[in-house]
């Protein structure tokens, strides 16, 4: 019992240091230079880090020198086999309303250890909620919309399902 008690003792020694000392803000430095190499710039206000995760505040995204979204906010967790990216107050240019529901107010993707191949997509909007997957081994997206209201824009890329509109994509 009493090696099982030290054994525990340090693997949560280990994560948490891990965890204090991961370079949070150096990853997402490096996320934006590899973004950059695509020609999509992230231009935030404010980058605060804590002991679990980072926080940008007022981000604004361009492409190729034109700015296409911009949100009030993103939070990113991670405790290593669990993690999270949620944005809040999601708002597409008016120019891309065909192919993005205008108005996201909240957004999240999540990537878990027990389900490696998959990230989970959840969302809330002027359309009402979402619920999608990315599957990385088969370079998917798949979306089920809750509700069709405010979707008229992109009601030319959903299709009719047996639970109701959805969208694919292969990645």
């Amino acid at each position: 019992m009493q090696m099982v008690k030290r054994g525990l003792a340090v693997f949560l020694t280990i994560w948490i240091a891990i965890l204090l000392f991961m370079p949070k803000q150096q990853i997402y430095f490096k996320l934006e230079e590899v973004l950059g190499k695509q020609g999509i710039k992230l231009n935030e206000e404010r980058v605060s880090e804590d002991l679990f995760g980072l926080t940008l505040e007022g981000v604004h995204v361009y492409m190729k020198g034109v700015e296409v979204a911009k949100f009030k906010g993103a939070r990113m967790t991670t405790l290593l086999f669990y993690t999270t990216v949620s944005v809040e107050d999601f708002e597409a240019d008016k120019s891309l309303a065909s192919v993005l529901p205008a108005d996201v107010t909240y957004a999240e993707a999540l990537y878990a250890l027990w389900d490696p191949l998959n990230i989970r997509i959840e969302m809330e909007g002027s359309f009402g909620g979402a619920r999608g997957v990315v599957s990385l081994s088969e370079r998917t997206l798949h979306v089920d919309f809750n509700d069709t209201k405010g979707l008229d824009a992109i009601r030319g890329a959903l299709k009719k399902g047996e639970k109701g509109w959805y969208y694919e994509a292969d990645l």
